[in-house]
Order: structure tokens, then C-alpha cells, then sequence
């Protein structure tokens, strides 16, 4: 069961919440809970995939139309480097999952200003999809357990600015369900960027 963070502090203590507030607050406990409820299925072996032909170009097309208001509202901007042929096979509902979360962080992770880059290619029968970002990278101490659950990439976000560290876990996850994984890169300085690896199928 996951408890609001209020709950045990004294009637001085809690802050005001708003209408607007609580309902933030409502969804985000939603998430933590289906994402807890995905890794609990998945360790016990019951979240399988339903698998499809998915078309990478529009996949990700569709991806960024998704997300272009949120972009759009955080004053970023959103470029894609889309194949011009090519399938993926996986479930569409998962791949929605994984590709939403690491858009997510991208949003969360990067300032007023900044860039993010979604890209794919295919090379040696393995589709290669990367999500890059600028802003300030994730240090090297905390590089080695970034993909494990509760583990956030800076640790000094709080709980309502940077999730509750199992969003990259359930990437890793539903990377691993469809034969693949997921890797942080060391690109350019100033930039973030991690890489989906999948069989082509």
C-alpha cells in the first residue's frame, strides 16, 4: 500500500492541499501503485507480452504527438530522427509504457530551453531506440544502480518533482520481457541519453 507523504504528521504540520493538489497527488499514487502492481507480475512471471508488428516511424510519431502539449509547456523543444522503413515486434501497450517513461524523464530532467532528441536505427538485426536530453547528466556514483526500483537519477528531487524511482526499473523490465534492454550512454557533455536495444524480429 503506498501512504501519502503526509500522513503521520501532526494537524500543524500537514500542508494545504489544493483541490488541484490532491488530484495530482490521487494520480500520482495511481501510477506508483499500477507500476508496483507490473513489477510484482512480472517477477512472478505473469506479465507476458502481446506481441505485434509495430511501425517504428509511426510508433514514435504518434509518441511525440502524445507528448507535444507537455513539450510544448515546459518550453522545450522535441526532435525526431525517424527510419524511413521498418517494424518492431512487441506489445504496443508495453512499448507505450517504456517509451513513455523515459519521455518523461526527459521532460522532468531538462530545463526551460533545452532539447530532447528521439531517434531510431536499425543495424545488425537489433533496432536501436535513443532518447536524448540536455541539462545537467547523472553522476557517475549513481550510474550503476540507475535501472533498480527506488533509485532516482538525482537524488535530491523529492518524491512530487522526480517520481518514485521505478519508472527506468519498469523500462528495464519490459526492455528484458521482449529480448532486450535498456543502457545509459555517455554521449556529449551536457547530455543525457539513453538507449533502447531490441531484437528486430
Amino acid at each position: 500500500m503506498v501512504t501519502p507523504a503526509w500522513v503521520g504528521l501532526d494537524d500543524k504540520e500537514k500542508p494545504h492541499i489544493s483541490r488541484r493538489g490532491a488530484q495530482l497527488e490521487l494520480i500520482r499514487l495511481s501510477d506508483v501503485a499500477e507500476t508496483l502492481l507490473m513489477l510484482a507480475r512480472a517477477d512472478d512471471g505473469q506479465l507476458i507480452p502481446q506481441p505485434g508488428s509495430l511501425d517504428v516511424a509511426d510508433f514514435l510519431a504518434d509518441l511525440a504527438a502524445r507528448w507535444q502539449g507537455v513539450i510544448e509547456n515546459r518550453g522545450l523543444t522535441l526532435d525526431l530522427e525517424l527510419p524511413d522503413e521498418g517494424t518492431v515486434q512487441g506489445d504496443p501497450l508495453l512499448f507505450a509504457r517504456l517509451f513513455d517513461n523515459l519521455l518523461d524523464n526527459a521532460c522532468r530532467y531538462t530545463q526551460p530551453g533545452g532539447s530532447i532528441v528521439l531517434a531510431a536505427s536499425c543495424a545488425a538485426s537489433r533496432w536501436h531506440f535513443s532518447l536524448s536530453n540536455t541539462g545537467l547528466r547523472i553522476p557517475p556514483e549513481l550510474r550503476d544502480n540507475i535501472f533498480e526500483r527506488f533509485k532516482r537519477g538525482d537524488q535530491s528531487r523529492s518524491r512530487a518533482t522526480g517520481g518514485a524511482g521505478l519508472g527506468l526499473a519498469l523500462c528495464q523490465t519490459i526492455a528484458r520481457l521482449h529480448g532486450g534492454a535498456v543502457r545509459l550512454d555517455e554521449p556529449a557533455a551536457g547530455v543525457t541519453r539513453f538507449t533502447v536495444d531490441l531484437p528486430r524480429g
